[in-house]
């Protein structure tokens, strides 16, 4: 596997335009909730493209033009989903396709030329969550690998040990796997920012229970969907869709919700002290905008105010903010999450 040299010479530039990117940064809201400094304020998903088994099975191709819209939109940072295990040869290698680690690399180089950082994880390795024993070496096959590749990476890049463990991964188990998995990247990767999460599809509960490691380059994750009864309501994907009964924000208790979850998780970053990603947040597209909207934003304003950075959760397809076919941003989903196209 060749090393991330390539990026190498454009380390120069990206500091350059990094520092212009950093001026639409909400003025430092994890230090001025107590937390540490964080890296990322402003984020959003490149969803349904490289955590497909195959790049476009599910909608959407990233496109260089899409990355420059995102940069010039305010945001600071894009997440950058890959599912790794559908494309690992035999153990005890499990060598990764050369061809999806390229394609990864020319997704990364491009974010990093328009000026913004990138966070890379492992996604859906749902057989790991489902026999962590078995495919436990897979996983560290995995992350040996991908912290040779990117040892040389730019500090833009930001690397996340695993996205929503589940099932057979107890809060135990995953502190002993962010502990494994972290000594790994530090081998190679001393000073590089790390995102770790806990088990329960990185749920918010499980979140607030978990220990983690004593190294000040880290930042904790977790995920909100909630009520999941309204952000899922009728998702195609789901064998069973939910039902929300009302519209969201019709009753106070709706946004009161919100903010007590909130709440909760800032006296929790407090306790741990260590920076915060809200890593995914997002309404499903068929519900009505307004709706979309308003829960979009009172989750937004509460991460803020809590002092967390926050990832939208996604840009073009199931929960888009933006238009693919108009080839452009939703006004109410701007609005919302405080970027300005």
């Amino acid at each position: 596997m060749k090393p991330f040299s390539r990026l190498l010479a454009g380390l120069a530039m990206f500091a350059s335009v990094a520092g212009c990117a950093g001026e639409t940064v909400l003025g430092d809201p994890a230090t001025e909730a107590g937390l540490p400094e964080s890296p990322i304020a402003r984020c959003i998903n490149i969803s349904n493209a490289l955590e497909a088994p195959a790049e476009g099975e599910w909608g959407y191709t990233v496109q260089t033009r899409h990355l420059a819209a995102i940069a010039a939109a305010g945001f600071d940072t894009v997440r950058l989903p890959v599912n790794w295990s559908d494309h690992t040869g035999p153990g005890p290698e499990y060598r990764i396709d050369p061809v999806r680690l390229q394609r990864v690399d020319e997704v990364v180089e491009a974010a990093l030329a328009a000026g913004l950082q990138v966070i890379v994880d492992v996604h859906h390795f749902h057989a790991f969550s489902e026999d962590p024993a078995k495919y436990r070496p897979e996983l560290v096959a995995i992350w040996h690998q991908l912290s040779e590749h990117f040892q040389a990476a730019p500090e833009g890049v930001i690397l996340e040990l695993l996205n929503e463990p589940h099932t057979e991964i107890g809060i135990g188990d995953i502190e002993a796997v962010n502990a494994e998995l972290l000594a790994i990247v530090r081998e190679t990767n001393p000073d590089r920012w790390v995102v770790l999460g806990s088990t329960g599809w990185g749920g918010l509960e499980e979140w607030a229970e978990t220990d983690w490691p004593d190294d000040p380059r880290i930042l904790t994750t977790f995920h909100y969907y909630e009520p999941w009864e309204f952000t899922h309501e009728g998702a195609e994907w789901l064998e069973e869709p939910p039902e929300f009964s009302q519209s969201w924000g019709a009753r106070a208790n709706h946004a009161a919700a919100v903010v007590k979850h909130f709440e909760q998780a800032h006296a929790r970053a407090l306790a741990s002290g260590h920076p915060v990603l809200l890593g995914e947040f997002g309404v499903y597209r068929d519900l009505p905008a307004g709706e979309r909207a308003a829960w979009t934003r009172t989750v937004r304003e509460q991460a803020e105010t809590a002092g967390f950075g926050w990832c939208y959760w996604g840009f073009g397809t199931a929960f888009r903010a933006y238009d693919l076919e108009a080839e452009a941003w939703l006004p109410e989903m701007t609005e919302a999450l405080g970027v300005t196209p």
